[in-house]
């Protein structure tokens, strides 16, 4: 099923109901990109992959009232970005029960386990040795040890991403 990436946006906007953070937004996309077997640039990021497509497109449902950006400054100096649907927004491409259900639990998932699946998954596509994981994650910049490789695994498998 091929979907543009304003389809893929509005989508996990609308059945996760509200996404919290722009980092949570990037890792859902990323997800629902590998189920649905689409590119859309995913690159190493701090934070794990990240797609200047995404981002941009956000930006621009954003610019143009389809999507509302609450922005809520956190105890820590930092800011979080919250998304929902404005309420105007009819017409959101239906997708199947299966990608309905991932984005509503990825939703909810913890963003620390969302974001250290999301690295070594993006990582056992590259590198096939699991033991080798932690030492290639360095290499980005990224901080995952053998523990957080068998957790994201035993993550990655839940929802149907590896086996």
């Amino acid at each position: 099923m091929e979907m543009e990436p304003i389809d893929l946006i509005l989508s996990i906007v609308y059945y996760a109901g509200e996404v919290d953070g722009r980092t949570r937004l990037q890792k859902i996309a990323y997800f629902v990109c590998e189920k649905l077997g689409l590119d859309l640039g995913f690159i190493p990021h701090y934070y794990g992959p990240y797609s200047s497509i995404v981002a941009k497109t956000l930006e621009d449902l954003v610019a143009t009232d389809f999507i509302e950006e609450d922005v809520i400054p956190t105890s820590t100096g930092r800011t979080l970005f919250t998304y929902k649907l404005k309420s105007n927004v009819k017409g959101v491409s239906d997708q199947k029960e299966e990608i309905k259900n991932f984005i509503g639990r990825l939703s909810k998932e913890s963003l620390d386990k969302v974001i250290a699946a999301s690295k070594v998954h993006y990582l056992l596509k590259k590198y096939k040795n699991i033991n080798s994981l932690p030492d290639e994650a360095r290499k980005y910049g990224w901080a995952v040890d053998g523990n957080d490789v068998s957790e994201a695994i035993g993550f990655l498998n839940e929802i149907g991403l590896i086996t």
